[in-house]
C-alpha cells in the first residue's frame, strides 16, 4: 500500500482518548507492560498514552485507537479506582491525604516529597501514568485542607 494513503498517528502529546475524548498523557511501553496481567501483551503502537479520566474505562490507547481497558490491568489504578493508591510507590491513598489535610497535618505530604527527592520511587513502572504523584497528592491535599 502506498504510504501516502496511510494516516500516521498524532504525536503522543496530542492524542485524545477514543472513548472519552480526554487528552492523553504519553507513557512508555515499560509502564504499560508493568500494569498488564501476566501473559497479556500490549497491542499498542510504541507511542501510547494513559487516559486520566476517572470515568472512562480506557486505561491506555494509541493513535490508531487501539485500547487497553481498565479491566485488563493487573490491579486497580488511581484515578480509575478512587480507593487505589494515588502513590503506587509508597501506597499513599487519597483518603489518607484528605484525612491529613482535614487535620491540618502536612507531614505525610512532606515525607512523600522527601522520598521522591531521594529517588526512592519507581513511578515509571508503578504509577499508571508513569509519572511522580507529588503534584496530584498536593492538589488533593489543598482540595481538602481546612484553614
Amino acid at each position: 500500500m502506498n504510504k501516502a494513503f496511510v494516516k500516521e498517528p498524532d504525536e503522543p502529546d496530542d492524542l485524545h482518548c477514543p472513548r472519552c475524548g480526554g487528552l492523553g498523557q504519553s507513557v512508555s511501553a515499560a509502564t504499560i507492560h508493568a500494569h498488564l496481567n501476566e501473559g497479556d501483551t500490549a497491542s499498542l503502537a510504541s507511542s501510547s498514552c494513559f487516559c486520566g479520566n476517572a470515568n472512562c474505562d480506557v486505561a491506555y490507547f494509541d493513535g490508531f485507537e487501539q485500547v487497553i481497558l481498565v479491566e485488563q490491568l493487573r490491579k486497580p489504578i488511581y484515578p480509575k479506582d478512587p480507593v487505589a493508591p494515588i502513590c503506587a510507590c509508597f501506597g499513599l491513598k487519597a483518603e489518607d491525604v484528605a484525612a491529613d489535610a482535614q487535620a491540618g497535618n502536612a507531614a505525610g505530604v512532606r515525607q512523600l516529597i522527601d522520598k521522591c527527592k531521594d529517588h526512592r520511587e519507581a513511578c515509571v513502572l508503578l504509577a499508571a501514568n508513569g509519572r511522580c504523584c507529588v503534584d496530584e497528592v498536593q492538589r488533593q491535599f489543598l482540595k481538602h485542607w481546612k484553614r
